[in-house]
């Protein structure tokens, strides 16, 4: 039966670095205060329009990953394509599996456990200079390389979890991570690991509301660009984190209220009452690609909003046949991920 895509991001942030514990003193079990997350620090720009310019696609189905005897997806929740390759993050397993676009299983990364090229959670994958896999796990609080075909070459720990990493081709590299205790969430290092720079203090509260920032970020000619899942806005940062451009998107509404449960004498925070906006954006030949998770799942179709990354302009809108959990373009490829299978699309445009 499928899960809605809101259902699952919560359970996984729970169980990764979304969610941050907190000892109480003397307070009692199954007590909840929701407090409206706090105004953000950007102005933001609106779009042009406030509705979707669907354009219509052509998609044809190249393979599906999955479905073969000898290769299982567990518990799948992230997809990311590349070269005409298609790399899953599978929560069953704790890996990250590497598939070609007929399904065949090419590579695998990672396994559930604590040694050298192992994880205790992992939270995202990219693909770097000549095709090296990055891989964070935000149990570890480390950075793990691998080799294109899953050789493990090494890993970075680091005193706090992080989120999210997006490369540069120079070796150089953004991570994400968020933390109630600092309000950058935005960290450069150069190839041989120093701290560039952070930036990044988008809310007033932090301490508060800091979970609310979940969200991706991939790197454009340097610049970086983030994504919240929860506000609806795109925000491209220069190297320097100077920001180029804070934009409102089609998908948009109030900031996510935070709910603390108190349990076991321990305080416990998590989204409430917000839909996720946003998921899995891609970056192909000069555009944005955002996956619309909630407006999907209400259609039951998979719904990708795409935006030039100049200005951060709302440009057309494309809908493809099911409902995914996570969505990757590249090129002319579409790689979407269903509950234990992911269909590989070529797309061809019809206007």
């Amino acid at each position: 039966m499928r899960r809605s895509i809101v259902i699952l991001i919560l359970l996984f942030a729970t169980a990764v670095l979304y969610v941050w514990v907190r000892y109480g003193r003397g307070s009692k079990d199954d007590t909840i205060v929701v407090k409206a997350s706090t105004s953000l620090k950007l102005s933001l720009v609106e779009q042009r329009v406030d509705v979707r310019n669907w354009k219509e696609v052509r998609v044809d189905t190249i393979g599906i990953v999955g479905d073969k005897d000898d290769v299982v997806l567990y518990r799948p929740l992230v997809i990311e394509g590349y070269a005409n390759d298609v790399y899953v993050i599978d929560y069953g397993d704790m890996s990250v599996k590497k598939f070609d676009i007929d399904g065949k299983l090419v590579a695998k990364y990672g396994g559930k456990g604590e040694g050298p090229g192992e994880f205790i959670n992992p939270t995202d994958v990219a693909i770097g200079e000549n095709g090296l896999v990055w891989i964070a796990d935000g149990g570890a609080r480390s950075l793990n390389w691998f080799e294109r075909d899953g050789g493990f070459i090494r890993r970075l720990t680091f005193k706090e979890g992080i989120l999210r990493v997006a490369p540069m081709e120079d070796g150089w590299y953004y991570v994400m991570r968020i933390s109630p205790f600092k309000p950058e969430i935005f960290y450069l290092y150069d190839s041989r690991d120093s701290l560039v720079v952070n930036f990044g203090n988008l809310i007033e509260d932090y301490e508060t509301g800091a979970i609310s920032l979940d969200g991706n970020i991939i790197t454009i000619d340097r610049n970086l660009i983030y994504i919240p899942m929860y506000y609806g806005f795109i925000v491209k940062y220069k190297e320097n984190g100077v920001p180029v451009f804070a934009r409102k998107t089609l998908e948009s509404g109030e900031a996510p209220s935070i709910e603390t449960r108190t349990i076991g004498g321990n305080k416990v925070q998590m989204i409430s009452g917000r839909k996720v906006l946003y998921v899995s954006p891609s970056y192909s030949n000069g555009k944005l690609y955002l996956y619309a998770g909630s407006r999907s799942k209400e259609m039951g179709v998979t719904i990708i909003d795409v935006y030039e990354t100049d200005k951060g302009d709302y440009l057309y809108s494309i809908k493809l046949p099911g409902f995914s959990r996570s969505v990757s373009v590249a090129g002319n490829y579409v790689y979407a991920l269903r509950d234990t299978t992911a269909v590989v699309y070529r797309m061809q445009d019809l206007n």
